[in-house]
């Protein structure tokens, strides 16, 4: 739990003249890379759009340790208490289904040989640029809806790529009406990580925008100025709805701390599934809800807890698309929910 004085001071002080400056480095472990390697890969896809790079459907890996720097300068701030927000009590990441980075939209016309012949659940399209296509980049069939005259296949890859230049791969295939890389929608705000760039070559804007409820109503954003040379962080201010929580967040404090001496969930991102270690104070019955980002409860488990030991509960994720999802514990009329991203490699 961050003490109080570290999670309110970034919205007591929220002006951008404040301008709060802390060194820092770009060096981390292998198990901090990983947090941020899904936002690093998102940063940089966003980056090649408009430039030389946009058509290219492999992302340049000199690209992704560029944003990757850029987001462990950010993690290695300490000592800004924004920092300590966006990191340690937000946890804020970009959700890799809000810009896909994996998913590919085709719509095609309503009896389309090649989309129908995929939709029956055949491997090949019987179209040789598709099949080209599924097979050179790991594509697979992932879901299908008709509207109209029209049918939309959503198509998953196995790995991320600069999905905006992989779908106009599909635009000359006969049948093809148009393509996208919009596999999900954000209604209100998004919880993500953002770049600009501004007029002096100087320094870099990342933006932190925090999702303060579960539905995204209540946002704050948090801006950090990065100098050219990874040398140190200046925390420029922070706007948006009100943060007043005491500490890891509103997403973690509807409820008694004092039912529960440990609430922990491992590994984030997940992959095939996740474990949660809760130690309750006395003997307790509860249950756990995992919730996807629309508020959809995709799972719910009833616990036994036993005080004063770790009590472990696994959950499987292998059948779940990659994203950003809630786990939430409810002991009696308390609930504590907890941040998971699950990032299938």
């Amino acid at each position: 739990m961050k003490p109080i004085f570290a999670c309110l001071l970034a919205v007591l002080f929220p002006v951008f003249s404040f301008g709060q400056t802390v060194p820092t480095t770009c060096e981390a472990p292998d198990s901090v890379k990983m947090l941020y390697e899904i936002d690093a890969k998102v940063l940089a896809v966003e980056s090649m759009q408009g430039t030389s790079l946009e058509d290219s459907v492999i992302i340049p890996q000199d690209l992704i340790d560029e944003k990757l720097e850029l987001l462990l300068a950010v993690h290695n701030a300490f000592g800004l208490a924004a920092r300590d927000t966006v990191v340690e009590c937000l946890d804020i990441h970009n959700d890799p289904n809000l810009y896909s980075i994996r998913h590919v939209v085709v719509v095609v016309e309503s009896g389309t040989d090649w989309g129908d012949s995929l939709i029956d659940g055949n491997s090949q399209s019987g179209n040789a640029e598709v099949d080209f296509l599924l097979e050179t980049y790991g594509l697979s069939l992932l879901d299908h809806y008709e509207i109209q005259s029209s049918v939309w296949l959503t198509f998953v890859a196995d790995q991320e790529y600069n999905t905006p230049a992989l779908a106009k791969l599909f635009l000359p295939v006969e049948g093809v009406i148009e393509t996208n890389n919009e596999y999900a929608f954000c209604i209100a705000a998004c919880e993500e990580i953002t770049q600009e760039f501004p007029a002096v070559d100087t320094f870099v804007i990342l933006k932190y925008w925090g999702c303060l409820d579960q539905s995204c109503t209540s946002f704050r954003v948090w801006e950090f100025h990065l100098p050219i040379g990874c040398e140190e962080v200046e925390f420029a201010g922070s706007y948006g709805s009100e943060f007043w929580e005491f500490d890891c967040g509103p997403l973690e404090t509807a409820g008694d701390f004092s039912v529960f001496t440990k609430f922990e969930v491992s590994p984030s991102p997940a992959d095939v599934g996740f474990f949660t270690k809760i130690t309750a104070r006395s003997n307790m019955q509860g249950r756990l809800y995992l919730v996807n980002l629309p508020g959809q409860i995709l799972k719910s488990q009833e616990i036994q807890l036993q005080g004063g030991i770790g009590n472990e509960t696994f959950f499987e994720t292998s059948h779940l698309p990659n994203g950003l999802y809630f786990l939430t514990l409810k002991l009696d009329n308390h609930f504590f929910t907890k941040k998971i991203i699950i990032h299938h490699r």
